[in-house]
């Protein structure tokens, strides 16, 4: 399923798509940090064609590198028998720290996927000319 970035404190987004559209079902999703340590259970709600979410409280991402969402299908409301239908799924969470996305923001990219970027210096030496036709780069001193 891959890895999704998520930042600290932010809700987790729980939600599973079961392909045969069935509203009878009791998915829950239980949160491990890296450690393997649960964080939290949450049992999901059915929200429309197969579609279950949390509709309770939000489950917020920790101060941990990562955590996994564990996705098991139940037959009845006790949550003791599974679905034989439906296999457990996983989701992953990787934190996206507050200081690298802030920067990350400030990066300008005028072509889709190629950094805007503006080099006055090469090492530790300064660059003259702006590289404009009238101006162009001629090196260093």
């Amino acid at each position: 399923m891959g890895i999704a970035s998520i930042i600290e404190g932010d809700e987790i987004p729980l939600m599973l798509f079961l392909r045969g559209g069935e509203s009878n079902l009791y998915p829950q999703a239980v949160i491990r940090d890296a450690a393997g340590a649960v964080v939290d259970t949450v049992n999901l709600t059915h929200q429309a064609d197969g579609i279950y979410i949390n509709a309770g409280a939000a489950v917020l991402m920790p101060a941990t590198p990562l955590v996994s969402v564990h996705f098991k299908v139940y037959a009845e409301a006790t949550y003791t028998t599974e679905s034989l239908r439906y296999s457990p799924a996983v989701d992953t969470f990787a934190r996206l720290l507050d200081a690298i996305k802030a920067k990350t923001d400030q990066m300008n990219f005028t072509v889709p996927d190629h950094l805007d970027v503006n080099m006055r210096y090469h090492n530790d030496l300064e660059e003259y000319g702006s590289g404009t036709p009238g101006d162009p780069w001629r090196g260093y001193p």
